[in-house]
């Protein structure tokens, strides 16, 4: 009898143990800054942005300053990153787009650095590019990656992600992830 309650009193003892080293780093990870594990969310339609994709699951969808759609993780949630979508009729090809896009940010932001700027390979076959750079707002230091993708009827489409160095590990494969989802559409009928 003293023996089984022994075992019994070290198996509990022994759980006790594993669920407060993992409750520790759970801890250690809110105050270090790391986001809690992030996949890939269900499919978005997005009408004003002629183009449907899937985003980080959990995400919260609203309005950004200019004029495109923002997705954050939710507030207390450990995620320091944001992706943007935004669309504008232009007569060139994606790569003019992006070129166009990439020397006005390189203008606004003389310290930018440029990481990579390649095709991007959808699952519908669009054709993107992403470029991916260092860049600093304000005092912080981000990792951001602009995906430009040829739209329909002339229209291009521009993802921005944002996140902190940090975080890349996280983010970088998640937001590749959710990209290659990205389908355009046509315009709504008025």
């Amino acid at each position: 009898m003293k023996i089984a309650l022994r075992i019994l009193v070290g198996v509990a003892g022994l759980i006790a143990i594993v669920f407060g080293i993992l409750q520790m780093k759970r801890g250690f990870n809110e105050i270090s800054g790391k986001p809690p594990t992030q996949e890939v969310g269900d499919l978005v339609t997005l009408p004003a942005h002629f183009c449907a994709l899937k985003v980080p699951k959990d995400w919260e969808q609203r309005e950004a300053p200019s004029g495109g759609t923002m997705f954050t993780g939710k507030k207390g949630s450990g995620v320091v990153a944001n992706l943007i979508v935004l669309s504008q009729d232009h007569p060139g090809t994606v790569r003019q787009f992006a070129e166009e896009n990439v020397n006005a940010v390189k203008a606004a932001t003389p310290a930018i650095q440029v990481i990579s700027d390649a095709p991007f390979p959808t699952d519908s076959g669009a054709q993107a590019i992403k470029v991916a750079f260092k860049n600093k707002m304000k005092d912080l230091e981000v990792v951001q990656s602009m995906y430009f993708f040829d739209g329909l009827q002339g229209r291009k489409i521009l993802v921005t992600t944002t996140t902190v160095p940090s975080q890349i590990g996280t983010f970088g494969g998640l937001f590749d992830a959710c990209m290659k989802t990205l389908t355009p559409a046509a315009p709504a009928a008025k």
